[in-house]
């Protein structure tokens, strides 16, 4: 499952114009009943997190707004 190439998956690379990584959650955090893995992925307005429940050990994947987006009421209305 696991086909990570050696690359941190919230890291960005160091390009101009490149999006900036601006992780919410980092691995070993709790959710909730649920224990954060890693980043799947880091956009611009939701980051997604595979996440383990802690006790039945289910996989999920987990979308999160960044803090900045859930303050715009316009963005929000979408």
């Amino acid at each position: 499952m696991d086909n990570d190439q050696g690359n941190h998956p919230n890291s960005m690379p160091d390009q101009p114009g490149a999006p900036q990584s601006h992780p919410v959650f980092s691995p070993g955090e709790n959710f909730g009943n649920y224990r954060v893995v890693r980043c799947i992925s880091a956009g611009l307005l939701i980051n997604y997190y595979h996440m383990q429940h802690v006790r039945d050990l289910d996989d999920v994947t987990v979308g999160v707004l960044h803090p900045r987006t859930n303050q715009d009421a316009k963005l929000l209305k979408r």
